[in-house]
């Protein structure tokens, strides 16, 4: 199903689907800062799309966005198929995935100072992100409007990342996991 980038009515049929999905990933601490900035940005109506949220063990329950804690792999693999924009951690295995579906997709990585991981490690790989073009990274969240603005206009192909050297080791578990058809949508 193709989905438009105009912001979609309130009510109706469109109402069903969203057309974004943020992911914190299942690390063990929170990025309540990415699910609060999200939340927010939703609730003053600058992103005026549904957006769906995996909050894994953030503690800030969104009072706008649709969330879950978390989905199992093949819905999850659904989701980012159907979604028009995924705004995500750092994590090499949903950037990957991202990449191979041509989702357009914003970046913000969990920093150790917010105690959002145990090391930087997801800093590194948001600078190769944007070094290389790939998508827009927020690193603070008050940049979040402007990374939607730019990740409007950035519309990627869909990309065959087997050839990167984390990508082989990730897609093979992919592969063994993910529904069968998952090039369809």
């Amino acid at each position: 199903m193709e989905i438009s980038d105009r912001p979609l009515s309130p009510g109706g049929f469109w109402r069903r689907f969203f057309v974004i999905l943020v992911t914190v990933g299942t690390h063990t601490q929170g990025f309540r800062r990415l699910i609060e900035a999200t939340d927010d940005l939703a609730a003053r109506g600058v992103i005026r799309e549904p957006v769906e949220a995996q909050i894994g063990c953030t503690d800030y329950e969104p009072r706008v966005l649709s969330w879950s804690r978390s989905f199992p792999y093949d819905e999850f693999y659904r989701k980012v198929a159907a979604a028009r924009l995924v705004i995500t951690h750092a994590g090499a295995g949903i950037i990957i995935l991202c990449r191979r579906e041509g989702k357009r997709m914003i970046v913000a990585p969990r920093q150790k100072k917010f105690g959002e991981h145990t090391n930087d490690h997801q800093l590194e790989l948001a600078r190769e992100i944007e070094e290389q073009g790939l998508a827009p990274v927020v690193y603070d969240m008050d940049d979040l409007p402007r990374a939607l603005k730019e990740a409007a206009g950035n519309n990627p192909a869909k990309k065959d990342c087997r050839d990167l050297p984390a990508a082989r080791i990730i897609d093979s578990f992919l592969s063994r996991v993910a529904p069968s058809g998952r090039d369809a949508g």
